[in-house]
């Protein structure tokens, strides 16, 4: 059992060799206490020696590893992991090279920081036992603190306590009300049932006459599991006056033994007993953590290998890259089909992925920009009109010529175009998305991998947009082509007649307004004419009388039809309405058919197609091979940093392997 400890030591120097100290939480006696609470007094009385820095304001500014190791040598000495070659015989050079190296990781001043330094104290006088000494805490920042150094304090403290595999050796005065205790307060934010904590009492030789401390020592006020141990340790007179540490000890033996109160637990009290029994516990709880700290590891471990292959090894052979190469051109040609297919879904369900947003595309947004398009739009009564007598000539047709339905129904098939295109577009951008989507580890390690491949894509994304845009254009140019009046569909001209005429009775069209009719005026000579021509009733549009006397209208530049129609005018333009109508319908019906399909035929499942072909076309190239798997410097630092890790794992397994089987004694 006694091996527990050592194994445990040895365990974290392996983890410290690899930089990864924290991953694993060992178990550890972590000492926590407010600044004036007797905590550096204490882990003193343990070590048997003065080798702590002690001063008024903040000393202790990062955490102190302390392990000390039972030997059967003569000599007492130290090791510091930073300087692993050098001995330390004379503690007072221990304290000093405490205060060096604090200096030299936090700065001059009163900073903190979170990087240990590890001692080792070899002895005859101790026993096995690893501590993990935290700065004092503080209520306030006094001159020379940073404002914020009581919550920097605090959370260095939690961050080594609120872990399940840490016992809490918790320092309480015991002149201070046990309530107002700064150590029992953390201790019980973390481990409210008192199950690892183990409370130590100091000063109990500060106490007025009469006042004791039972009550706490007992459990009385705040009950722990682990139960506490009053210590007395030297004063500062003492300390000044550098009383050995041998003769401390003999005192506080005999002020428990002689104590009125304290004598009937004498036997569980003073820094001998709590060095027993710090030993003892870390030794049971290391013994009962054993399992879950296999567990860690071996989770730890698979965590970083899965890590180290994502990232590769390097490839030294040009036939090793070209197999490669031609590896990452299947699974990303595989992975862009998948998305398009629907088989790369992996339960996303915030947004649609892949081919279900091509979908919506065609089903929504392009249906309803094509529902948008009304028959009529930018197209009036009188511009219908306007067209018909375009058709006719200078000759009154007796019917409806064909040619102004075909231009006006062209006009509008037209207006189709442009949704179409923007389909297609639509459609293309959505697939150069995808390749964005496209996360294999091979693409993240070799950036220009990924660059070449990106650029392959959009050159053969381009390259179908482009046929995709021109059988877009033909569709519509087809439809433009031919007006097919036959169409089974189409309404016809005499049904078209009648719906006409019905519209027209419905909306009451034809209804005259009666018109009063004037007295016929008094016939009026030439002179009399010309006189009121000359008056100042004279419409403008007439122009001055010319020689013959007579008078004309002005021609205007821009003549359409009358916006006044007659019955016949009325009746012509609702049968056109109705022809271009349901004409217009059948063709739209037509173009959102057949613009999906063309989108999908030359776009979506060419670039399927053709991806494979063209990735390795175009970089299946031994100039390009060098250039294709030039690695970033942050792949490579990930790479030897996890292989750094791994070797620590498992050196750490090794140890634990070590291990056969515990029995208490």
């Amino acid at each position: 059992m006694e091996e527990l400890i050592p194994l445990i030591n040895k365990i974290q120097e392996v983890l410290n060799k690899a930089n990864i100290p924290n991953m694993i939480s060992l178990p550890q006696i972590v000492v926590v206490g407010s600044q004036s609470s007797g905590k550096s007094s204490v882990l003193e009385s343990l070590v048997g020696k003065d080798c702590l820095p002690r001063g008024a304001r903040l000393v202790t500014r990062c955490p102190l590893r302390l392990q000390l190791v039972h030997t059967d040598t003569y000599d007492d000495y130290g090791v510091f992991s930073h300087i692993p070659e050098c001995k330390f015989y004379d503690f007072q050079d221990i304290r000093e090279e405490i205060k060096r190296y604090t200096n030299e990781i936090c700065g001059e001043g009163s900073t903190i920081s979170d990087k240990q330094i590890e001692l080792k104290v070899y002895s005859s006088k101790v026993v096995d036992i690893t501590l993990i000494d935290l700065p004092g805490m503080v209520k306030i920042a006094v001159e020379g603190n940073p404002g914020d150094i009581e919550h920097k304090i605090r959370r260095m403290v939690f961050s080594y306590i609120e872990k399940p595999n840490a016992l809490i050796l918790a320092i309480s005065p015991a002149n201070l009300d046990l309530a107002n205790s700064d150590a029992l307060n953390v201790a019980k934010a973390v481990d409210p049932d008192g199950e690892r904590t183990i409370g130590v009492i100091t000063k109990l030789d500060l106490l007025g006459p009469g006042e004791d401390a039972m009550d706490t020592l007992n459990g009385s006020l705040y009950p722990l599991k682990l139960g506490y141990i009053g210590v007395v340790c030297r004063s500062q007179q003492e300390i000044v006056s550098q009383v050995p540490m041998r003769e401390s000890l003999k005192k506080e033996e005999l002020f428990f033994s002689n104590h009125p109160v304290y004598s009937r637990i004498s036997s569980r009290m003073g820094v001998v007993f709590l060095a027993k029994r710090l030993n003892y516990l870390l030794v049971n709880h290391i013994k009962n953590t054993l399992p879950s700290l296999k567990t860690s590891i071996d989770t730890h471990l698979a965590s970083v290998e899965k890590e180290l292959k994502s990232y590769g090894e390097y490839f030294e052979t040009k036939e090793e890259k070209f197999s490669y190469l031609l590896e990452v051109i299947h699974k990303v040609s595989n992975a862009f089909n998948d998305f398009i297919d629907g088989n790369n879904y992996q339960g996303v369900v915030e947004e649609l992925q892949g081919g279900a947003r091509i979908n919506y595309n065609f089903q929504s947004t392009f249906k309803q920009a094509l529902q948008s398009i009304e028959p009529f739009c930018d197209l009036s009564g009188q511009d219908i009109r306007t067209a018909i007598m375009n058709a006719t000539g200078p000759r009154g047709a007796l019917f409806i010529p064909e040619t102004a339905f075909e231009i006006l129904v062209k006009r509008q098939i037209e207006k189709l175009r442009f949704p179409s295109i923007k389909c297609a577009s639509d459609i293309y951008s959505e697939l150069k998305q995808l390749v964005h989507k496209i996360h294999l580890p091979e693409l993240q390690r070799f950036y220009n991998l990924k660059e070449a491949v990106e650029e392959v894509f959009g050159r053969v994304l381009r390259s179908c947009l482009e046929p995709t845009n021109a059988m877009i254009n033909e569709l519509v140019n087809v439809e433009l082509s031919y007006i097919n009046t036959h169409h089974p569909d189409f309404i016809g001209g005499s049904n078209a007649l009648i719906a006409a005429q019905a519209q027209i009775e419905d909306r009451a069209y034809y209804i005259k307004t009666p018109v009063k009719e004037k007295a016929p005026e008094k016939p009026i000579g030439m002179l009399g004419f010309f006189a009121k021509s000359k008056s100042k009733d004279l419409p403008s549009q007439f122009e001055d009388f010319q020689s013959n006397g007579v008078a004309f209208p002005v021609t205007p530049a821009t003549m359409k039809a009358s916006e006044n129609p007659s019955e016949r005018e009325l009746l012509e333009t609702e049968l056109i309405r109705i022809l271009i109508e349901n004409y217009f319908q059948i063709v739209k019906k037509n173009v959102g058919d057949y613009v999906p399909k063309a989108i999908m035929s030359f776009l979506v499942k060419k670039s399927q197609e053709v991806i494979r072909s063209q990735l390795v076309a175009n970089l299946y190239s031994e100039e390009k091979l060098v250039w294709l798997f030039e690695e970033s410097g942050e792949i490579a630092k990930k790479r030897e940093k996890c292989k750094r890790v791994r070797k620590g794992l498992l050196k750490a397994r090794e140890v634990l392997e070590e291990v056969r089987s515990f029995k208490l004694e």
